[in-house]
């Protein structure tokens, strides 16, 4: 019983939306500023906890090959850090390596992606037009050369 109200909702919520959208642009862009503002603010405080946290285990790592380099090796402080930086960026560049390798791979992948979804979208885009009458076609182009005349003469 409710859900033949669906429709006529959704069809409501999308009307104001593409209302606020079209009249509304700069409340739009400054709630979109706000949120992009307030997700950049919490990503970054987590990444400083996260970068924290690792900092002191990377500390602790650190001081523990200092103590195993200087016993096996019986080496003054400045040997053992460079005998240290060694052992530690050794694993570190030995990772971004096979990332490199297989970076290429990943963006030809993506482009690949990309490419078939532009291709697919088009396609629709193409029937969608054929399909349409002469009314409905005048209509779209009438609601597009409204909504451009207006960012035209009223917002900019």
């Amino acid at each position: 019983m409710i859900s033949e109200y669906y429709p006529k909702i959704t069809k409501g919520l999308l009307a104001i939306t593409v209302f606020i959208v079209v009249f509304l642009p700069e409340v739009v862009i400054e709630i979109f500023a706000e949120i992009s503002h307030l997700v950049w603010e919490l990503l970054t405080e987590f990444a400083h906890l996260v970068f924290e946290g690792l900092d002191i285990a990377f500390e602790g790592v650190e001081a523990s090959l200092d103590h195993v380099v200087e016993g096996m090796f019986e080496t003054d402080v400045h040997n053992t850090q460079i005998i240290v930086f060694y052992i530690i960026i050794s694993p570190i560049l030995y990772l971004l390596y096979r990332l490199a390798k297989r970076i290429p791979r990943w963006l030809l992948g993506l482009k690949a992606k990309l490419l078939a979804s532009l291709e697919r979208r088009k396609i629709r885009m193409i029937i969608y037009w054929q399909n349409l009458n002469a009314i409905e076609k005048t209509k779209i182009i009438g609601m597009a050369s409204f909504v451009v005349l207006y960012y035209a003469f009223v917002v900019f």
